[in-house]
């Protein structure tokens, strides 16, 4: 039965966390329980463990609540992550700061156990708590689903908050579950890499990309787009097939079910599959590095199957592959601004992702994945026998710190850094897909949302009869033609530099106020700023924030927002933490002007960089045929 205060705790739970409110109201076993102390407050006691956890000092549990948030440098944090609740005293403690003189913007609440929520919701009013959208909870979610969860909040906290943070372990809790706190705290810190990774590539690496894609126009508007294959194969199954050292334990298994399930493959697994007679019916390449011509060369049969490209290749890439084509984008503004973006699809940021995103726009049901190991084979090679650049890559992760983690066979297996980033983005986007993921990689890294079976198992049973695929493939390719004119991206390209123009000029403007306020700093003879300076220094800030801020939020910044995020949000995030470097407010002041100088002149930069490929990009569009006719 249920008190007046849990119900009304739960109502205001319910508004934004129904699932979880049912979870609550549902949890009612004897593993937590809040006993009353003899100041009226209570204390919570935690069963599970011989003797039992005891959260708080029973003398005086306030006065121990302060004492663990006087161990963290709360005072200058923009965001909490608190792990492990407790009774919540140490919330609704922080909750008071919200809004106040201080910094702190949001809390993010993780706890491993519901029931420890409900005792929580019992015992004290937290409906104010829980209905501020400020705050944040991650309440009795699965270890190996912590980084879908993490990921799912991250536009509220975003890099800079996380760099400006205090993650606050509750003792007790941390006593109880150590490995599901250590597993939170990594988890969130995969998410602001994968939230990082997401905002766009590095914005002088995105020039080149730009300037391949003008240089491939005339070819991409000459063929279908992805937009063309949506829905093509709704329910039916599709195999995956990437490079990883287990994939000959089973690829030949593959040329049985070439009619019964449309094959994708990585681009580096394309010889493989044809030295076992395996014409895959797609093929996908989402890099724009050179030297991806090399997979193509020397293979026959290029007509048998469609290459999906991103319209960034590198143009060596096109000129190798003699078979159809169909041409995709990354999900950036930058291709929304040209007009282009009913081509744009979700790819993850490896080749075999990529593939899987394109199965899943297909409305394929269920999706198989081979090869897929993102790990090191048993005796150590990185990729599969027969790959192009061989089988043990040791420049693949080179100089990256080594981890173990669950595999699928053995109970732990060997991966690098970016492996592991690749499972996790694997399990966001398996997250997002509305079907069935089999996971037939007979070896390599377990990635969370799959179904673990050997592939001879997924073949007979997800596999049953044949549809065509190739036939269907290629007679929707025959009728599919680009609908997007030269025009409407030139159109979108002088847009931006009209916008670019205004940017550039407000950062000059910034390093004219910045410049001379530092060269009487660079002077400084002594670690002390004399008062005169100070005061300069101190009446200069208003309008260097008031430039930053034009520069934030221009015309050019927020339509292009993927390719000045990973320069800005590091600029940004040192911004907002310099309070905390400094005890002085005169230097850190100084330091507030330094970092804007870097602001100006970085984004200043790249503004003009990203003019001149704009610029060039023009004269790709000018194709012979969409010029004005003379007339006489």
């Amino acid at each position: 039965m249920m008190n007046g205060l849990l119900e009304k705790n739960l109502k205001a739970l319910s508004a934004r966390y129904p699932e979880l409110a049912d979870k609550v109201a549902r949890s009612n076993s004897n593993l937590y329980q809040a006993i009353p102390t003899t100041r009226g407050q209570f204390n919570l006691v935690y069963n599970g463990d011989n003797p039992p956890v005891l959260f708080y000092d029973p003398e005086n549990i306030f006065t121990h609540v302060q004492s663990v948030l006087q161990g963290y440098r709360l005072d200058k944090a923009r965001f909490a992550a608190l792990f492990g609740l407790g009774l919540g005293y140490h919330l609704w403690v922080l909750h008071k700061v919200l809004g106040g003189k201080g910094f702190l913007e949001n809390i993010l609440v993780i706890e491993k156990d519901t029931e420890c929520l409900r005792r929580a919701l019992e015992v004290f009013d937290f409906s104010e708590v829980l209905r501020d959208e400020r705050i944040l909870l991650i309440v009795g979610a699965e270890e190996d689903s912590l980084f879908v969860h993490m990921e799912k909040i991250m536009e509220v906290i975003t890099v800079p908050k996380i760099k400006a943070a205090e993650f606050v372990a509750w003792p007790a809790s941390l006593k109880i579950a150590p490995q599901y706190y250590k597993q939170a705290k990594k988890s969130l810190a995969d998410a602001a890499d994968r939230w990082m990774v997401g905002r766009g590539n590095d914005p002088f690496d995105t020039l080149v990309a730009y300037e391949h894609f003008f240089k491939n126009c005339r070819e991409y508007l000459s063929h279908p787009g992805i937009n063309s294959l949506k829905g093509l194969f709704s329910r039916k199954p599709a195999i995956v097939v990437a490079t990883g050292p287990s994939l000959n334990k089973n690829v030949h298994l593959l040329k049985s079910v070439q009619e019964r399930a449309v094959i994708l493959s990585a681009d580096a697994s394309l010889s493989i599959l044809h030295k076992h007679g395996i014409r895959p019916h797609l093929a996908a390449v989402s890099e724009r590095t050179p030297g991806i011509d090399k997979f193509f060369h020397n293979l026959p049969d290029h007509d048998q199957t469609v290459l999906a490209t991103i319209s960034f290749a590198h143009p060596s890439t096109l000129n190798a592959y003699r078979g159809l084509k169909v041409f995709m984008h990354r999900p950036y503004q930058f291709f929304d601004i040209l007009g282009v973006n009913a081509d744009c699809l979700v790819l993850g940021s490896h080749t075999a992702s990529a593939c899987f995103g394109i199965a899943a726009y297909m409305k394929c049901d269920p999706i198989i994945l081979i090869g897929q190991d993102l790990a090191f084979g048993p005796s150590g090679l990185s990729h599969a026998e027969g790959c192009i650049f061989g089988e043990d890559q040791k420049f693949f992760g080179a100089g990256q710190s080594e981890l173990e983690v669950p595999g699928n066979v053995s109970e732990k297996v060997r991966t690098n850094q970016q492996w592991y980033q690749f499972i996790k983005e694997y399990e966001k986007l398996i997250a997002d897909y509305r079907g069935t993921v089999v996971n037939a990689t007979e070896g390599g890294a377990r990635i969370g949302g799959t179904r673990i079976m050997p592939l001879r198992a997924a073949l007979d049973t997800f596999c049953p009869e044949a549809f065509n695929p190739r036939s269907v493939i290629k007679n929707r390719m025959k009728t599919e033609k680009s609908k997007i004119s030269p025009m409407t991206i030139m159109n979108g390209v002088d847009s931006l530099i009209k916008d670019i123009g205004s940017c550039i000029d407000q950062a000059r403007e910034g390093l004219n106020i910045v410049q001379p306020v530092l060269n009487s700093i660079s002077k400084l003879e002594s670690d002390e700023i004399p008062e005169a300076l100070a005061g300069e220094i101190k009446a200069v800030m208003p309008h260097i924030m008031d430039n930053i801020d034009r520069i934030y939020y221009s015309d050019i910044v927020k339509r292009l927002n993927e390719f000045f995020m990973t320069e800005f949000m590091p600029l940004f995030a040192e911004w907002l933490i310099i309070d905390r470097r400094f005890q002085d407010p005169n230097w850190s002041r100084a330091y507030r002007i330094k970092a804007a100088e870097e602001i100006f002149l970085t984004i200043g930069q790249i503004c003009i960089s990203l003019r001149k490929i704009l610029e060039d990009g023009k004269h790709y569009l000018n194709f012979p045929e969409n010029k004005p006719k003379e007339t006489g």
